[in-house]
């Protein structure tokens, strides 16, 4: 159960599909202890903040985060040490965040290899959205529509394929 994982850490880190933080939230709230810090790794993070934030009790740091690490893999079996090696991990603090709490949660992410930086939740939304989001759902439509021509088969779209359509298929 979230709520026992989470009762009396001093870190919770919420790694859920987006659309699922405020749920997670409302079940684990009643076991965050006071002075507790509380992120999340979501890629979006107005939609994230706007889902968590009514949760949070009183006397805990919520700290929005996002470190951009990963491969075209997911889940649990996908991690390995170095993943977060020289990587940048973004954190969007409330106007109200304990400077202290932000600093203990950079180190935390320092120590796991990690650049630290800061923006506002807006603007982290729109950067990510052009660097990360649109260059996904290009690929996505591109590898798409290659599945889709029935006048070129399968077989020559792997056949004839370079490294940056390979590369649009990672991504999608």
């Amino acid at each position: 159960e979230a709520k026992e994982a989470a009762r009396d850490a001093d870190l919770i880190i919420v790694s859920v599909p987006v659309g699922s933080s405020g749920e997670v939230a409302a079940e684990i709230a009643p076991a965050l202890k006071k002075g507790a810090i509380l992120t999340d790794v979501g890629s979006t993070k107005a939609s994230v903040i706007a889902q968590i934030e009514p949760h949070v009790p009183e006397g805990v740091h919520f700290i929005p985060g996002h470190p951009l690490a990963g491969t075209e893999k997911s889940g649990p079996d996908a991690g390995f040490a170095d993943l977060f090696d020289n990587r940048w991990c973004i954190f969007t603090p409330l106007p109200d965040t304990d400077p202290e709490a932000l600093e203990k949660l950079s180190e935390f992410w320092r120590r796991c290899g990690s650049n630290i930086d800061t923006m506002d939740p807006q603007h982290h939304d729109m950067t990510l959205a052009i660097v990360s989001h649109l260059p996904h759902i290009i690929a996505y439509n591109i590898v798409g529509t290659a599945d889709d021509l029935e006048s070129v088969t399968k077989t020559e779209v792997i056949k004839y394929s370079a490294s940056g359509f390979r590369d649009f298929t990672r991504l999608a």
